[in-house]
């Protein structure tokens, strides 16, 4: 290997290229390959995943605590069972510091059913105590920092609820356990703290066995069977079982009925009458729960959109490797006149063909593994950046073992061959003699490269044309009207009435502030859907179904909403206030009323009349992409006695002027902060809401932006060793047409033709790989929009001017070179 490692020196611009083209590559796989393992391994940390399963009704997970028991009574192929429900974010009190820690509740011996063991503490008995309370390793250091948390006091406030005829209670509990961090685990990675059954009478009293509601529903049961069973054996006697027993989500009737209702509401949430039809119990292996289209309530599965993305990004990295493969063989093909002498002398010597082969498959292993050295830190590099790309946990060094190290090994052997084959081949190939004559250049011929940079300039123009297209539609949906406006608006979620009072009243005081509004609902919340039955305007019944938005008159001037016809009605006598609102114009339409005329909209057997106040513009509720209803606009004063029993406070909005923005909202947090005695909250930017809408397409476009620059990158290396070969190999032709009367710009013309000749061709791998990559772009964003034809275009004219000029660049020295040089070894 000492003749190559002489060779890569004296050739530097070969190995810094070639290496740094298979790095980033490289650097991709690992980093999608550690994604993928990631994915495939989610809840090998519990090693009885096998023999646990999870009780559905074929839809979701449905259970309820007191189900456990009667199982056990009645079925004894049960073992075991245990419960848990979550995660829920409860208010903690620490040394008088407030914090909301995301909780699971669990049945009692939750630890030493799944086989986990506590880093402290009993996995058996740590949470018998009703009044005891197991953290994980990060929610330990989060409310407690360094100190020791065994047996440290954890005060919870639970909000009361007046439909659950509870008051707000403070319970104290003792640390009795601290937990691992769960990583790659069916359980959610921000989960810090486990608490008793017994909580849930004060978390969500219908899921208690206290006060069991067989309505209710999301606690998942856990169940061991004996060895030897099939859990599903008797599921349609158990499925009867709880359908006499009135547990509503396993009564084929009555989920029917609710489809039914939902379905008159507008409402899509709802299973579709297929899956009714398949109502019925079915154990579902823990293994198989991340993957399974069952819904679970308390475990992470794994997102349809997720799936997609790391589709488009496993597609867009294996292009990526396959273009560094085909560069590292045009470079080395370009180099196999710097070679050819060292190989025939070596083939003069006695070395067999086939040792000449495998001596280049050997190099360039030697140069994909140092490649794969530097892809590997470059990788580790990149890891937070693909995470928030991602939106997923990646740990490509602690996922390292001798398994995983095996794989590299083989991937690296299959990349050395995929990429040192054809130079090998064609090396070992030459006639020795050839090569000393000097006839070797004049019949080595330039189908390989050109194959290959066709290969490569078609991937390019198509990941190109992907990432212009996603741009486009991404601009287009934030460039679709939405009936309203909207400047810096800051969100804070608050229902105490007095405190919002008092931070509006100090907020208006900043000078950035324009306006302080309240508000129940706000269109990107996606607001409320509310339907009753009322009659069109010829009499016949009709289901309308609406979105409510309702707010002050402050906040709804942030929105700027178009009000026609404004009656300015009051409330007052038989006439509630939350009866008083304003129609958008597709509710007259759907009705056929005119707005102009129309007084009252009442529903059929009048449980909902209301008063019309005026009409006003439809506008967008969420996102562009949802199926959009009807609205009805609300318009109140909060500040008028008992406002907010009608309309339920939920968020303060604050409008800022144009400024630093940064600064703004952390004086108005710190305002925020202070009103509400420290207690923990959330503030969000209206405008970063509504782009959360599309935060799948933003990270389509990056991925594939980033992509497609890397791919014009190694396009352009491939296109400059394609070049330089080429030109290497019609020297002599140049000079004997020169002689007879050509000049340089007419052999450079012949050259630039040489190369846009490629590019047309590769046009034919381009349209369907751009086809391909732009139905999954759609599948993902499900926009439907007229295909923008200047995209493709696009994509080729930027393709083809970026190797035009590479071409000129590289070729204008040799086309004005004197032919007598390259003549005079005739």
């Amino acid at each position: 290997m000492k003749t190559y490692l002489t060779f890569l020196s004296r050739n530097r611009l070969f190995t810094a290229v070639n290496v740094l083209g298979l790095s980033v590559s490289l650097m991709f796989v690992l980093l999608i390959g550690d994604m993928v393992v990631r994915e495939l391994t989610v809840g090998h940390d519990i090693e009885d995943r096998d023999e646990i399963y999870v009780l559905t009704n074929n839809i979701s997970t449905v259970g309820h605590v007191i189900m456990g028991d009667m199982l056990m009574n009645r079925y004894p192929e049960i073992k075991s069972w245990s419960a848990l429900y979550g995660t829920q974010s409860l208010r903690t009190i620490v040394d008088d510091k407030k914090l909301d820690v995301e909780t699971y509740v669990v049945k009692p011996d939750f630890f030493s059913f799944m086989g986990m063991e506590l880093v402290e503490g009993s996995a058996e008995h740590a949470l018998i105590d009703s009044r005891s309370i197991v953290l994980t390793e990060s929610g330990a250091h989060r409310l407690f920092g360094a100190e020791n948390p065994m047996g440290q006091r954890i005060t919870i406030e639970y909000e009361g609820d007046v439909f659950q005829n509870m008051r707000d209670t403070a319970l104290t509990y003792t640390v009795s356990g601290i937990a691992r961090d769960f990583d790659n685990s069916l359980f959610k990675d921000g989960v810090e703290a486990f608490l008793p059954f017994e909580a849930m009478e004060m978390v969500y009293r219908p899921l208690s066995e206290k006060y069991a509601h067989k309505g209710a529903c999301c606690t998942d049961i856990l169940a061991r069977f004996h060895e030897g069973t099939d859990p599903d054996a008797n599921s349609a006697g158990m499925t009867k079982f709880f359908s006499d027993e009135r547990f509503l989500y396993f009564d084929v009737s009555w989920q029917k009925m609710w489809a039914d209702m939902m379905k008159d509401i507008g409402s899509g949430d709802t299973a579709s009458m297929s899956d009714i039809e398949s109502v019925g119990v079915h154990w579902l292996p823990l293994s198989e729960v991340y993957f399974s289209g069952i819904e679970s309530h308390t475990m992470r599965q794994s997102s349809v959109t997720n799936v997609k993305i790391l589709t488009v990004f496993g597609a867009a990295g294996l292009i990526i490797l396959l273009m560094a493969v085909f560069n590292y063989v045009s470079m080395s093909m370009a180099q196999t006149a710097n070679r050819a002498k060292e190989m025939a002398t070596r083939r003069l010597l006695g070395t067999q063909r086939r040792a000449v082969f495998w001596r280049m498959i050997g190099e360039a292993l030697m140069l994909t593994t140092a490649a794969f050295l530097l892809a590997y830190l470059l990788a580790l590099a990149a890891e937070p950046f693909a995470m928030n790309l991602l939106q997923t946990r990646l740990d490509i060094a602690g996922d390292l073992s001798p398994a995983m190290i095996g794989i590299y090994a083989l991937f690296l052997v299959v990349v050395a061959l995929l990429s040192g084959s054809l130079p090998a081949t064609v090396l070992s190939a030459y006639d020795p003699i050839d090569v000393v004559r000097g006839t070797f250049r004049r019949r080595t011929k330039t189908v390989y490269l050109r194959t290959l940079y066709i290969v490569q300039s078609g991937m390019t123009v198509a990941l190109l044309a992907c990432s212009l297209y996603s741009g486009e539609v991404l601009r287009r949906i934030l460039d679709t009207p939405l009936g309203y406006t909207y400047g810096n608006i800051l969100q804070y979620d608050v229902t105490d009435i007095d405190r919002a009072r008092l931070f509006r009243t100090q907020a208006e005081q900043l000078p950035f502030v324009k306006r302080v509004g309240f508000a129940k609902s706000v269109p990107v919340d996606g607001v409320g859907s509310n339907s009753f039955n009322v009659k069109d305007v010829h009499g016949n019944d009709m289901n309308l179904s609406t979105e409510n938005i309702s707010m002050d008159t402050a906040a709804a001037a942030m929105f700027g909403f178009h009000i026609r016809h404004d009656r300015h009605v009051e409330f007052g006598g038989d006439v509630r206030p939350d009866h008083i609102c304003y129609f958008s114009r597709s509710v007259f339409d759907t009705l056929g009323l005119d707005a102009e005329i129309t007084d009252v909209i009442e529903s059929i057997g009048g449980e909902y009349n209301y008063v019309v106040n005026g009409e006003f513009d439809d506008v967008i509720c969420g996102s562009v992409l949802h199926e959009q209803r009807p609205e009805i606009l609300f318009i109140n004063d909060y500040d008028t006695p008992h406002m907010e029993f009608w309309f339920y406070l939920r968020k303060v909005l604050v409008e800022t002027i144009d400024g630093n923005l940064r600064e703004q909202k952390a004086a108005l947090d710190s305002l925020f902060y202070e009103v509400t005695a420290h207690e923990p909250f959330v503030s969000t930017w209206y405008a970063d809401e509504m782009n959360a809408y599309y935060e799948d397409i933003f990270r389509i476009r990056k991925i594939v932006t980033i992509f497609t620059a890397v791919a014009l990158l190694i396009t352009l290396l491939g296109l400059t060793a394609m070049s330089l070969y080429f030109i290497a190999q019609r020297k002599r032709d140049m000079a004997i047409r020169k002689v007879f009367g050509s000049d340089a710009r007419r052999e450079l013309l012949r050259l630039m033709r040489f190369a846009m000749t490629s590019l047309a061709v590769g046009l034919l791998i381009a349209v369907p790989l751009m086809w391909v990559g732009i139905r999954q772009i759609d599948h993902i964003v499900e926009y439907d929009m007229p295909f923008p034809w200047w995209v493709a275009v696009a994509a080729f004219a930027i393709v083809a001017a970026v190797s035009l000029l590479s071409v000129w660049l590289i070729s204008r020295h040799a086309v004005r070179e004197n032919p007598v040089e390259n003549l005079k070894t005739e």
